[in-house]
């Protein structure tokens, strides 16, 4: 189970006035996650890191309109 499941889990079930950190180590059985917990930023998790940001490596759009086009048909010569 992740930490930060622990934590809601620990906010859910305290009471008023009481710690949810606390809780939130009262839950775990192994000690030293239960230790982690309390020693961890007073029980909020830390920030996950920042995704690097996606580069574009498709190829680059057309945009003349020779490329992007096909021949002109005539009416006439598309009837017939």
């Amino acid at each position: 189970m992740k930490i930060t499941r622990i934590y809601a889990l620990g906010r859910a079930l305290a009471q008023h006035g009481e710690d949810p950190v606390k809780v939130s180590a009262d839950i775990v059985a192994d000690p030293a996650v239960a230790a982690e917990i309390l020693a961890n930023n007073d029980g909020v998790p830390d920030t996950p890191p920042k995704q690097p940001t996606r580069t574009n490596t498709g190829p680059t759009r057309r945009e003349t309109t020779e490329q992007t086009k096909g021949p002109r048909r005539n009416r006439a010569e598309a009837a017939a």
